[in-house]
């Protein structure tokens, strides 16, 4: 039964200049097919009213592939970050929806995961995770409350910031009447000099609207891919984890905060 409050954003529109190739990053294989077809089939099972997908100009061929998917293609031809991109999608979401968020480059985010995650009650929860090394990764600031207070970029992190272990996945479930209020105010004021979505954090703060958090113990599920490295990395991952099933035991021992 589709879930007529719940939508869904794939952040999808990336270059993938890492990866050294033409071929935009979500359309790389692994295990045999795109990196965007492992993430729709997984939100499929949620049944949102929409799953909204941001691609960038060059997006034709996944468009192409997954055109019938019921997808809503966004393209984002301005490429200024990913609150840019959110921005882009806004007038296609629904008032009293609740939007879940995923970058298009972490593929094996699980449906129990992201079931429990738009499962919290709240306006504004996020996907974080333990890793042992949270190098490249975005840290989760708590305040004295141990709520969330920011999300510092790895490249604006302080060295003391970088010694945090809590890492934000890139991964979201926001309310949408909120979400509207908050992504008008973001600014380039930062060292990539784009619009970056984390930064609706501190604005929910200043706005006094708590931000929970659902913590994955998997990091395989949250693990992004930039590099072809990581994704050769990934598809011998993938192949291990399909060895034992998929059981959902991870997601047994995640826990909200």
């Amino acid at each position: 039964m589709t879930n007529p409050l719940l939508e869904v954003c794939i952040l999808a529109a990336g270059r993938g200049t890492r990866m050294q190739s033409r071929v935009p990053k979500v359309m790389h294989q692994l295990g045999g097919k795109p990196l965007l077809a492992h993430l729709l089939q997984t939100v499929q099972r949620l049944e949102p009213a929409v799953i909204h997908v941001v691609i960038g100009p060059e997006g034709k061929k996944a468009q192409e592939m997954f055109a019938n998917s019921g997808v809503n293609w966004v393209t984002q031809r301005d490429r200024r970050g990913t609150g840019h991109a959110v921005q882009q999608v806004m007038p296609a979401v629904g008032a009293n929806s609740k939007l879940l968020i995923l970058p298009g480059d972490a593929p094996l985010v699980s449906f129990e995961t992201l079931s429990a995650l738009i499962s919290v009650d709240s306006v504004f929860t996020l996907l974080t995770a333990l890793l042992d090394d949270p190098s490249g990764y975005g840290r989760i600031i708590r305040g004295d409350s141990e709520l969330v207070a920011a999300i510092v970029e790895d490249r604006d992190a302080t060295e003391e910031e970088k010694g945090i272990h809590e890492i934000n996945t890139g991964m979201m479930a926001v309310l949408a009447g909120y979400l509207a209020t908050w992504l008008p105010r973001l600014t380039d004021d930062n060292v990539q000099q784009e619009l970056l979505l984390t930064d609706i954090i501190a604005l929910a703060v200043q706005d006094n609207v708590s931000v929970k958090t659902f913590v994955s113990n998997d990091p395989l599920e949250v693990s992004g891919i930039n590099t072809q490295e990581q994704l050769a990395a990934m598809e011998r991952a993938l192949q291990c984890r399909t060895t034992l099933s998929d059981t959902g035991a991870g997601s047994a021992r995640n826990r909200v905060k």
